[in-house]
């Protein structure tokens, strides 16, 4: 019985996962300002999933055939709130990586993505706030809010990151990192 049990519960949650985005979601999805790669063979997308009004960012082809996987990013349709001012979207030159900042978070994180022929794997990321508030000497605690702003990508796979770190007695202070992600 356990094991018809768990079964069950394995095979509702792998048909959750598995439950995408439509060919059809794709081709109706609003592309995202100024997400283009420089290769011009692939955007980000706001898409509608299969039946739902549940809405995600993903990064397709540019013609939209080929769906390689979410981005972390709240969608103008959830938030009513535009893209442009509150998302940045680096891509690497090579188009093999793309950096995304979105900004309506209070601590706000850099999210870096590796594009493969078929997928889109997330690049692991060492703790930048932690890293800023050891270099700065800031207390943690004494944070508001803080952002890690892709700035550019360097040699081979290192992207630059602005870390700014908002405190709460109306400071503000300012740090990069350079961060492989090959």
């Amino acid at each position: 019985m356990k094991l018809v049990l768990a079964s069950l519960v394995l095979m509702s949650a792998l048909g959750l996962k598995a439950e995408g985005i439509l060919p059809e979601n794709i081709q109706q999805g609003k592309q995202i300002p100024s997400s283009i790669s420089p290769d011009q063979k692939f955007a980000m997308f706001e898409v509608f999933h299969s039946e739902t009004t549940q809405t995600s960012v993903i990064v397709a082809t540019l013609d939209r055939t080929l769906n390689l996987g979410r981005i972390p990013v709240p969608t103008e349709w959830s938030t009513d709130q535009p893209y442009k001012g509150r998302t940045v979207i680096l891509w690497s030159p090579d188009s093999t990586l793309v950096a995304v900042h979105d900004s309506l978070a209070k601590h706000s994180e850099v999210s870096v993505h590796r594009l493969t022929p078929k997928a889109l794997e997330k690049a692991p990321l060492p703790p930048l706030l932690d890293q800023a508030c050891a270099t700065l000497k800031v207390d943690r605690a004494s944070l508001r809010s803080s952002s890690q702003i892709p700035e550019a990508w360097l040699d081979d796979g290192v992207l630059r990151v602005k870390i700014e770190l908002r405190c709460k007695d109306g400071t503000r202070r300012f740090t990069r990192a350079e961060v492989p992600c090959r």
